[in-house]
């Protein structure tokens, strides 16, 4: 009796024990529970029976001996925007046999939300009857604040980004908007200032070649002649560097003859230096290339305005043009020995209309040529620069590659046109121009030349003439009344007859980039006003496969100085406007 109650006492003292160490361990799980916020529950589906820690009802602040713990008691405690959702979540588990999680709000009895984070798996019997779920709650508020914060933030943000990119693309529009204007002001200034120097340099050219006329009346002639070609070549210039800083300057990269380019530049600025007194020298460094392919214009146009600024501002000494072959670079140096550039002007003589104290000193051109070189040397792949020294002189310098290339084919110009060859039919050319002065201008020339010539003052006269007479060529204004010229163009060559026949465009636009759409509308090729007489007939010439005859070519060759000399006041004061100008055909005509 006595060994038996011994045993019942120990099995209570191990019971207690363990009861003891079940306690501990539920207390550590509650006070890890509330650490983290996270509790945990069970749901017996077969009693309907739901068990919470005392971390779930904190939670939920919800008091114990006031919850039905049941299924339904916590559906009724989330927020009423969730309950479908996490019911949702849980049938499809249990149907699926699969665990799940899902964040959701719970709704407090002072309105307050709080977010919580679940997790559940639940254990099924051999027959997949559902038997007990489990799972976790954790509160993840703050995480959530910090993620709706976020969110908000996110939103702003783009709501910022959005506002900046409308902002930015109202900004872009307008900028194009403002350079459309640009380009159409332009665009019309080229055409309403060139086209009257169509008709100022066009009769001046068909006065020129009467031979009846006094040499006095010639000389006359030759002033109005270089005085609009040198307005025109102030018009070019404020258009360039418009052009420029709307970014439609582009390059053209085709074969030129680079000796000849510097023999006529040459030749342009020796009459001028000459007549200063000014020894003017250019120095070839290496053979040069017969041929090379880069941009002849342009490259032209940088060397006169650096040679034609280094004769301007030098009154004593030298003006040199060194030129040197570095691989399929060149190197071009023009040094002068004028008074040089303060360290102060330096970069502001690139700036667009500036000009130094002797430039003012001066009172010639528009400030404009060192930015429009500089700019057009940067297009050609190199970069102008200046050395100078006050009173010992100055020497700009760019190098850009001219890669050497075969001849062209091209056409020899043997001197001044003065007719067809005899042996040809006269061509008929249909002009369509709606400005009576530059109707007379190109009729006068094209019938000195002997061709046939018929006048359409707009696009819808020229189509139903082009159908009556059937002219061998058309020359095609773009800019006229009733149809313009892209608009006659493009019915021309709808027509069955129309396909074959040359059309030229005449533009007073100073648009390199005009001249692609031209082209690709269906015009054979463009000659821009004021039209020089020689360039249009050599054209018209090649697209008709045509001979003229030629008077005798000009002597390139710049008479010593002191022929110069010799001449009367009132010549050597013409040779001296000439040569400020840079007008060699005026200046040779004078000389010769």
């Amino acid at each position: 009796m006595f060994r038996v109650r011994r045993t019942s006492n120990r099995d209570i003292s191990e019971r207690k024990v363990a009861e003891e160490s079940l306690r501990a361990t539920a207390d550590r799980l509650n006070e890890a529970q509330s650490l983290v916020h996270l509790g945990s529950w069970t749901l017996d589906l077969t009693s309907g029976r739901l068990e919470w820690s005392d971390e779930i009802y904190r939670l939920f602040e919800i008091d114990p001996t006031q919850f039905g713990a049941t299924y339904e008691a916590f559906l009724n405690a989330i927020h009423p925007d969730d309950r479908d959702a996490v019911n949702r979540a849980y049938t499809e588990s249990l149907a699926n046999r699969t665990p799940y999680e899902i964040t959701h709000r719970l709704l407090m009895a002072d309105g307050r939300i709080k977010w919580v984070h679940e997790r559940c798996t639940s254990e099924f019997d051999a027959a997949g009857k559902p038997l007990r779920s489990s799972g976790t709650v954790q509160d993840v508020s703050k995480q959530k604040e910090s993620e709706i914060q976020l969110d908000r933030y996110r939103l702003h943000l783009e709501e910022l980004v959005e506002e900046r990119t409308q902002q930015l693309a109202e900004a872009k529009e307008a900028a194009e908007a403002a350079n459309r204007a640009k380009s159409i002001f332009l665009s019309n200034m080229s055409h309403e200032l060139r086209t009257p120097l169509n008709a100022v340099l066009g009769f001046t050219q068909i006065m020129e070649r009467d031979t009846n006329i006094s040499d006095t009346h010639r000389r006359e002639l030759a002033t109005i002649g270089r005085s609009g070609r040198h307005l025109l070549s102030l018009i070019n210039d404020v258009l360039e560097i418009s052009r420029i800083e709307a970014g439609r300057t582009t390059v053209q990269n085709d074969p030129f003859d680079l000796e000849g380019t510097l023999t006529a530049v040459e030749e342009m600025i020796r009459v001028r230096a000459e007549s200063k007194g000014l020894t003017l020298t250019v120095e070839r460094q290496g053979p040069l290339p017969p041929y090379v392919l880069g941009d002849a214009h342009h490259l032209r146009q940088v060397l006169i305005n650096l040679l034609g600024n280094a004769v301007k501002f030098t009154d004593r000494g030298q003006v040199r043009l060194r030129v040197v072959v570095e691989g399929e670079h060149i190197l071009f140096e023009v040094a002068d020995t004028g008074p040089g550039i303060a360290p102060e002007d330096r970069e502001r003589i690139f700036q667009a209309f500036f000009q130094t104290e002797a430039g003012i000193a001066k009172g010639e051109g528009t400030g404009l040529g060192l930015t429009i070189s500089r700019e057009f040397v940067r297009l050609m792949g190199g970069e102008l620069g200046v050395t100078s020294e006050p009173g010992k002189g100055s020497r700009f310098s760019f190098a850009i590659p001219l890669p050497p290339t075969v001849a062209p084919a091209g056409i020899d110009q043997q001197g001044t046109i003065l007719g067809l060859a005899p042996g040809q039919a006269a061509p008929r050319i249909l002009v369509a121009e709606d400005r009576p002065d530059n109707q007379q201008v190109i009729t006068e020339l094209l019938n000195q030349t002997g061709f046939q010539v018929r006048v359409a003052a707009n696009g819808r006269e020229a189509l139903d003439l082009f159908q009556a007479w059937h002219p061998h060529l058309v020359l095609m204004d773009m800019r006229m009344p009733v149809m313009d010229g892209y608009e006659a163009t493009r019915a021309i060559r709808a027509l069955p007859e129309g396909g074959s026949i040359p059309i030229v465009a005449l533009t007073a636009s100073a648009f390199e980039e005009e001249r692609s759409q031209i082209l690709a509308m269906g015009c054979n090729e463009m000659v821009r006003k004021p039209i020089e007489q020689d360039h249009l007939f050599g054209i018209i010439g090649r697209l008709l496969d045509l001979r003229y005859v030629y008077g005798e070519k000009a002597s390139t060759a710049a008479p010593p100085l002191q022929d110069l000399r010799a001449l009367p006041a009132d010549l050597r004061a013409d040779l001296a406007k000439a040569a400020a100008i840079l007008d060699k055909d005026a200046a040779l005509a004078i000389v010769s």
